[in-house]
């Protein structure tokens, strides 16, 4: 189960100038392994490990390099957004908004930076993972 509180408060804290590729790239596997992907290690494969998600009825797998990165790429970032969600994107002089919403919820992802959508979208995703995870969690305690 993803901690998600520890997950928000490192996207929350997450910015330009503290940025490094590893960790960036650590925090975005664990937004990719909070939203549905997991890696297994696979000695034959790329970088010795596989990523899978599962879209639909189809698993898509990639290697360790061509992994989604979420915190830098806007579409990788789009792509993790629920798929019974809507998303609305906000760009200001001194920064951005997303929001995620669905008819249960309402999420925003904010950052200071114009530059950096993606961390925005990013920020409104592990809210919008943690939300349904209280909402699914509600619906089994109430059917139990």
């Amino acid at each position: 189960m993803t901690d998600f509180t520890a997950l928000i408060a490192k996207l929350e804290a997450w910015s330009r100038e503290t940025a490094t590729f590893h960790g960036d790239q650590q925090l975005s596997d664990e937004l990719l392994i909070a939203a549905g992907w997991r890696c297994e290690p696979e000695p034959a494969f790329e970088g010795g490990v596989r990523w899978y998600v599962k879209m639909g009825i189809a698993q898509y797998s990639t290697g360790e390099r061509s992994r989604p990165h979420p915190l830098f790429n806007v579409a990788d970032a789009i792509a993790l957004v629920p798929h019974d969600a809507t998303l609305q994107i906000l760009r200001f002089k001194s920064g951005v908004r997303a929001d995620i919403l669905t008819p249960r919820y309402m999420v925003r992802g904010t950052i200071d930076d114009p530059r950096e959508m993606a961390v925005a979208i990013c920020r409104a995703v592990a809210q919008a993972l943690a939300a349904q995870e209280l909402v699914n969690s509600t619906v089994k305690a109430a059917g139990a």
